[in-house]
């Protein structure tokens, strides 16, 4: 479901730009859009609680949220949580507008790099693969040894 909203938003975010779309609560893409973007800020929670395999022992699973958290949030916290707040939807600029439009527009931009957490998914589905691999072989290796 992430890759699906993270996709949407990369083809979403260039389209409404060139074309001028406005994104807001008026429009179905804006509440699409929204919809999205608090799916995405649901899964920043998730992340938190998320466990992950150690870099230098790659079968210990780590899973003490202290260590989980202090992990995502040296790595990829800051870039989730800019690419996923729904600011055009919180902060309304009403006459001031023009002067925070290329602000505006260059931090869309920013946000079609969600692209990079699809990357991510699927190194952490090849690490899944290998330890399904791994683990039919350590259970043959085990049983032979006794």
């Amino acid at each position: 479901l992430v890759s699906m909203a993270i996709v949407y938003s990369a083809l979403e975010i260039p389209l409404t730009m060139a074309f001028d779309v406005p994104v807001s609560f008026d429009t179905e893409i804006g509440i699409a859009s929204f919809c999205v973007d608090i799916f995405l800020c649901c899964d920043i929670c998730v992340t938190f609680r998320t466990a992950y395999f150690d870099e230098w022992d790659p079968l210990r699973l780590i899973i003490n949220p202290n260590l989980v958290a202090c992990k995502y949030l040296k790595g990829w916290f800051t870039f989730d949580l800019l690419t996923s707040f729904p600011f055009n939807f919180l902060f309304n600029y009403g006459e001031t507008e023009e002067q925070f439009s290329k602000a505006w527009k260059i931090l869309r931009i920013v946000r079609v790099f969600r692209l990079l957490r699809i990357f991510r998914i699927y190194k952490m589905m090849g690490i899944i693969r290998e330890m399904n691999r791994l683990f039919p072989t350590l259970k043959k290796w085990i049983s032979t040894a006794q």
